[in-house]
């Protein structure tokens, strides 16, 4: 246990993209054991995926319709 904590690893230059903004597939063969084998489809909505869709549910009202101090008599 003492060998693992407060120690640290490196993420190895050669697994980030020439972008710099995306992993190589050296990365992903790597990682692919340990994230699991089938890779979850999200919808896109509006050109962004959407983890899901909330139902618009909305409390009872209970208090009185709110009038603006300039509006009230």
């Amino acid at each position: 246990m003492e060998e693992v904590a407060n120690s640290e690893r490196t993420f190895p230059s050669n697994w980030i993209a020439e972008n710099g903004c995306d992993v190589t597939d050296d990365f992903v063969r790597y990682a692919r054991p340990l994230v699991g084998g089938d890779m979850i489809s999200l919808p896109m909505i509006d050109g962004r995926q959407r983890l899901t869709r909330f139902e618009p549910i909305f409390a009872e009202q209970k208090l009185d319709k709110y009038v603006p101090q300039a509006d009230r008599s």
